[in-house]
């Protein structure tokens, strides 16, 4: 077979919407308009309007060889090229037994992409992908083989938003992935088709670093939608849902159309997030109607009026607060969620973690999301939000406003992200170190700028450290950095990695490193404070912000630290011990540094929480308590200076329950529960004062369950039993109006949890067993739609395991299943250590049981 697809008669499949499913099984109450988030394979059935160019597309597509080649799908921004790809090419090439390995967020290099797509096909372990990676093509496509679904076919490899390849952002990596994609194109089994879906600004770049694009590249470049095309992409949707569902007014149809014509940027975004707020809107039984796309400002105001929305402008004007919101908004978008590219200063989107985003303005980006100007991230390590489209930038005048007004990076923030790259495009070597004397001083006090730091990524700090380090080196004479702070962690560090190259172990010690590292950069901050104090205020305040930026950057290091140490066995989990024990003291004396300013008080309180729960991962119970009063009395003195700062009231309720940790971990159970009774009390005044705040409402639910916690170990059973009740009852709230929010369904079916195992100290049987299985049913569903989340797995054996003990004639019926799950993930290689022992047991508890009956001969 020469060609990628059969092209007899009759041969030629469908690609309209009609016919794929509508609503997929998978997401039945799936919306039918998606706004600004790009439509994946999951709407296949309401992907219209592109009827034709995705019969143009497969065409070119026919005509790569099947030996492999490289196609490139072109589209500016706003062409809609992402769910071209997802919700158009990919399941029509799907339902010919060619799905393709789709790499999304390729602006971390790629690799990492490319992993995580064989990973969600492969039954290969994780670290086994990644080598084969890492190897090279040969290595490679064996792996592919078994991923191609037809013997002889091509196995396609599509690359999401390519021109991200070309940021100077981890190059070094997006080298390696287009060298590693332009050898597999080049021939071997299976035949591997390569599709770019990329803007025309980056093609160039694209043409000069992927080789096989010089020869037998196909380039297709999506049209502009016609007018026709507009139309079918608002009534389309409608067609598949029930009939009478939901209705569009003909006058509604003829304006946005109208709107969209006269539009001088290309209006499909705006289209997609005017279609998903007049859905917002609509009441029951109503249809899309024309009045309510006046009230959202048409097609050309509709992002202004939803930025409207968040800041309090309604038709009276503006709130009496708006500039204090507008403040708030700004400090919580810029630069953690939105910024300019330091090298070509183009508007960029960014992904900030909910610990980043500054308290008081966290409020503000929730309201973003709701209004669909903001996403949560479900997908990452914990809470996060990203701007949802890069049409924002071009579309929300606020925005557009805000960074205009936002200071640039500067000369040194540039040569700096030069001097990086060109370090790590050449393998980090030692030569290519260049900044030293005031041009490393000028880099260094990028820490101390917030709107600077958030620019700085993991290869800029891991830069100047190797900078600083090379300078102390060269400096004896009047050496930065202090050397009794500094020089006796340097020792311990180099004792400390030859024992562990001796054991052949694999700690990942460029965490210790870079963490230990940081301590010396900490103490020069420290001579730097004292040398600004003798200078003056202004001064001050400056060097206050670097031991701010210091302390922020060893609370990440910490917490990395401290996860890792959770799953660390034998010889590297006391090495891992001795790395968290010193960076929790480096963090705890940057705390005790003496603070004019508020917000460093405010973030040497969080930063104690930190060391708190970093020490009692290490077992050190009274370090741990020392350190969490520490940070209740320093947020105690910033709320009581200022009761109306609900930001500071809310690290106050984190700060106490931090406390009651320490104290239940000390079997402090009285101290335990009056702590997290105060943690509550603050926890309900604001959920009470902001409803809608689903974060607020959250963080009442866990204070909830803390404190039954605590009343459970005093044994106080029925009042632990009403307080999981409330946050059980929180939950389900907070999941009936967002059902997706997996952090919350499983923090739901732990409350079921909770409840069962207090029911069954009460030697209520009945109710344990309902409480169990409510969970289980839970972490099913779960389950069920997500089949690969190992996490969930897990959690189901817990109930399984308390079921079996409460009903024993079904024991063998719920720990079968619990068996199949651990050996599925241990053959896997997806069951950590610290499980193994799960499976010993599960094993040993069923080998008790009768052995199960046999029909009498």
């Amino acid at each position: 077979m020469d060609l990628l697809f059969p092209t007899g008669p009759g041969d030629q499949p469908r690609v309209d919407a009609l016919s794929f499913d509508w609503p997929p099984a998978q997401a039945r109450d799936r919306s039918c308009y998606r706004g600004l988030t790009p439509l994946d394979a999951h709407d296949a059935g309401v992907f219209f309007g592109r009827d034709a160019a995705l019969g143009e597309a497969l065409d070119a597509l026919r005509g790569v060889k099947a030996r492999g080649g490289v196609f490139i799908l072109l589209g500016g921004e706003g062409a809609g090229k992402t769910s071209f790809l997802c919700a158009g090419l990919a399941p029509r090439l799907a339902r010919e037994g060619l799905a393709p390995l789709i790499l999304r967020r390729a602006e971390d290099g790629g690799l990492d992409a490319l992993a995580s797509a064989i990973a969600a096909r492969s039954a290969a372990p994780a670290p086994q992908i990644r080598a084969a990676i890492d190897s090279g093509a040969d290595a490679l496509r064996p792996l592919l083989k078994t991923l191609a679904e037809k013997d002889g076919a091509p196995l396609v490899i599509a690359i999401d938003q390519a021109e991200d390849l070309f940021s100077d952002k981890h190059r070094a990596d997006s080298r390696k992935l287009l060298s590693l994609l332009n050898a597999l194109v080049d021939g071997g089994d299976p035949a591997v088709v390569v599709l770019y879906a990329i803007r025309p600004s980056a093609l160039e770049k694209l043409q000069r670093d992927a080789a096989s694009t010089q020869t037998g590249a196909r380039l297709y470049a999506l049209p502009a939608l016609s007018r026709a095309d507009l139309r079918a992409i608002i009534e389309g949707p409608l067609q598949r849902l029930p009939s009478g569902g939901l209705r569009i007014e003909p006058d509604l149809v003829d304006a946005m159309l109208d709107d969209a014509e006269a539009a001088a940027a290309p209006p499909l975004p705006l289209l997609a997030f005017a279609l998903d707020q007049l859905l917002r809107l609509r009441r029951p039984d109503s249809a899309l109607c024309l009045s309510d796309y006046e009230r959202i400002g048409r097609l050309s105001g509709c992002l202004d009026a939803a930025g409207d929305r968040v800041l309090g402008v309604g038709a009276e004007g503006r709130p009496p607060d708006y500039e204090v919101r507008l403040s708030l908004l700004k400090r919580g978008l810029i630069p953690w969620l939105a910024g300019c590219d330091a090298q070509d200063g183009a508007a960029r989107r960014r992904v900030a973690t909910e610990k980043e985003i500054p308290a008081t303005s966290l409020p503000l980006i929730e309201r973003l999301a709701q209004e669909g100007l903001v996403r949560r991230l479900t997908e990452t390590a914990e809470p996060s939000f990203e701007l949802v489209h890069d049409a924002v930038f071009t579309y929300w005048k606020l925005l557009r406003n805000l960074l205009a007004d936002a200071p640039r990076p500067g000369p040194a923030m540039e040569r700096l992200k030069q001097a990086s790259s060109d370090w790590d495009r050449n393998a980090r070597a030692p030569e290519r170190v260049t900044h030293a004397g005031s041009l490393l001083e000028q880099a260094e006090q990028l820490y101390a700028q917030p709107d600077a730091l958030a620019l700085l990524d993991s290869t800029d700090r891991a830069y100047l450290v190797a900078c600083r380090e090379r300078e102390n080196r060269e400096k004896d004479k009047t050496p930065l950095v202090p050397r009794v702070e500094v020089e006796p962690r340097r020792r311990e560090l180099v004792a400390e990695r030859r024992e562990r190259t001796a054991r052949g172990g694999g700690l990942a010690w460029v965490g210790m490193v870079a963490a230990l590292a940081l301590a010396g950069f900490a103490g020069w901050k420290w001579q730097m404070l004292e040398q600004q104090q003798r200078a003056g205020d202004a001064r001050l305040a400056r060097a206050e912000n670097a031991i701010e930026a210091a302390i922020l950057s060893g609370d990440k290091l910490l917490g990395e630290l401290a996860q890792n140490l959770a799953t660390a066995n034998g010889a590297e989990a006391r090495s891992m011990r001795d790395a968290v024990t010193k960076l929790a003291d480096q963090q705890e004396r940057l705390a005790d540094e003496p603070a004019v300013g508020a917000r460093l008080r405010r973030t040497q309180s969080v930063g104690l929480n930190v060391v708190a729960g970093a020490r009692l991962m290490t077992g050190d119970h009274s370090r741990a308590l020392a350190a969490a009063q520490k940070s209740v009395l320093l947020m105690q003195a910033l709320t009581t200076s200022d009761a109306s700062n609900v930001g500071w009231r809310r690290d106050l309720s984190v700060s106490y329950e931090t406390l009651g940790d320490a104290q239940l971990a000390a079997r402090d159970t009285d101290g335990a529960i009056a702590s997290y009774r105060s943690d509550l009390t603050i926890a309900k005044t604001l959920a009470s004062a902001a409803p809608d705040n689903a974060q607020w409402r959250w963080d009442m639910s866990v204070s909830q369950e803390k404190l039954g916690d605590a009343q459970l170990a005093r044994g106080e059973l029925q009042k632990a039993l009403e307080s999981y009740g409330e946050s059980r009852a929180t939950r389900e709230a907070l999941l009936a109006a967002e059902p997706k929010n997996r952090k919350w369904e499983r923090a739901l079916a732990r409350s079921y949890e909770r409840i069962g195992a207090a029911l069954a100290q009460k030697h209520d049987t009945a109710g344990a067993t309902a409480a169990f299985e409510g969970a289980l049913e839970i972490y099913q569903r779960m389950a069920r739609a997500d089949p690969a989340d190992a996490q969930t797995l897990l959690s189901s054996i817990v109930p399984r395991w308390r079921l079996a003990g409460l009903d024993r004639p079904r024991a063998r019926a719920l720990l079968g299943p619990a068996l199949e799950i651990l050996e599925k993930l241990a053959a896997e290689g997806r069951l950590a250590e610290d499980k193994r022992e799960w499976l010993d047991r599960v094993k040993s508890e069923l080998a008790a049981l009768d052995p199960p009956s046999t029909p009498t001969q």
